[in-house]
């Protein structure tokens, strides 16, 4: 990086640098009124030209950084200062130094899984709303027999008929003539089969909850989700020496949204929550130091572009009965204090 880091021992304290922020020009969020934002978003997804708007460069708003649409085992592979670090030396320094070990990257790794996701699959199809059309429950059937493995190739060499017939496939993958071949090699077609699936497997039970997600991302404040997440961008990493702190930051935000088109920058946060209320699910966030991280990516997207990324608008999908989303805009007066915390860790 060939810069020195500050001297941590003089760390100002949290009065000194709302003082200084407030005597600063810098692109660094700073309190605003709250309402007056609800307002300008309301105003710019209700105008009659919202739907002819042009989209926006994201990689010709770098200014201070880098913006990649790389993905995210290039992004985890950065050894920057992230958003969950910052969440762990908020908890205990010892928190932040046991999470760059050997063994918690270890550790880690056992946290991957294979199996459907539903918080992962809403916040994909919010953005994409033709996923929701392209779910399949999976058929059941043995892989430890013959007979078994005969109805799994089946099921999914209709599967790809349909997603050709559909347009979700150029081609179809050769076919085989699989019926003589050893129970090994009937695993590894089906496999290969898999593989070129362009559909989403669930189970029955998802499959009902997927139909009700649908019908409220549709509804919802009668069709607020889709208006408002129109011109969202997604999948995409902010790279940023910050000099205040001496430190390279990066940051990899749910999506964004741009002044162009609603009136304001802002960062999307994707949440899923158990809570079966807006009051338990806001004292969740509060323990799990939600406010600290989009913080951070409020300073780290505002200092790559040199915008006033000052707000976050938080999508809420719960995953327990009704399966309801709500939308909350962050609050600002909240959020400052958010930010002190954040440059404190």
């Amino acid at each position: 990086m060939g810069k020195d880091l500050i001297d941590f021992s003089n760390v100002p304290s949290l009065t000194e640098m709302q003082k200084a922020r407030a005597e600063s020009p810098s692109p660094i969020p700073k309190e605003g009124n709250t309402q007056t934002k609800v307002d300008t978003i309301v105003s710019a997804i209700t105008s009659e030209h919202y739907d002819e708007l042009p989209k926006v460069d994201v990689f010709s708003l770098a200014n201070s950084g880098d913006i990649l649409a790389d993905e995210m085992e290039d992004y985890l592979k950065r050894s920057s200062i992230s958003s969950g670090d910052t969440g762990e030396v908020n908890k205990t320094p010892i928190h932040y130094l046991f999470k760059k070990t050997e063994e918690a990257i270890e550790l880690e790794k056992f946290r991957e899984t294979k199996h459907f996701e539903l918080g992962t699959f809403a916040h994909m199809a919010f953005l994409e709303p033709s996923l929701f059309d392209r779910v399949k429950v999976e058929k059941s059937f043995s892989m430890a027999s013959h007979v078994g493995m005969d109805v799994g190739i089946e099921f999914y060499h209709g599967i790809l008929m349909q997603a050709y017939s559909g347009g979700l496939l150029d081609k179809l993958p050769m076919f085989r003539e699989y019926k003589d071949y050893s129970l090994p090699d009937k695993k590894l077609y089906l496999k290969e089969l898999k593989e070129v699936n362009p559909f989403t497997m669930i189970d029955e039970k998802h499959n009902v909850i997927i139909k009700i997600l649908k019908k409220h991302y549709k509804k919802y404040a009668a069709g607020l989700l889709p208006r408002l997440l129109k011109y969202a961008v997604a999948e995409h990493s902010f790279y940023h020496f910050d000099d205040e702190f001496g430190l390279q930051l990066k940051c990899r935000p749910d999506a964004l949204l741009f002044k162009e088109h609603i009136g304001i920058d802002a960062t999307v946060s994707f949440k899923t929550t158990r809570a079966t209320s807006i009051d338990k699910y806001l004292y969740d966030c509060a323990s799990f130091k939600y406010h600290v991280k989009e913080a951070f990516y409020q300073r780290v997207v505002s200092g790559v572009t040199g915008r006033d990324f000052s707000t976050t608008i938080m999508v809420v999908l719960q995953t327990v009965p009704p399966y309801l989303p709500y939308i909350l805009i962050l609050d600002d007066g909240d959020m400052e204090i958010a930010r002190h915390e954040m440059e404190t860790g």
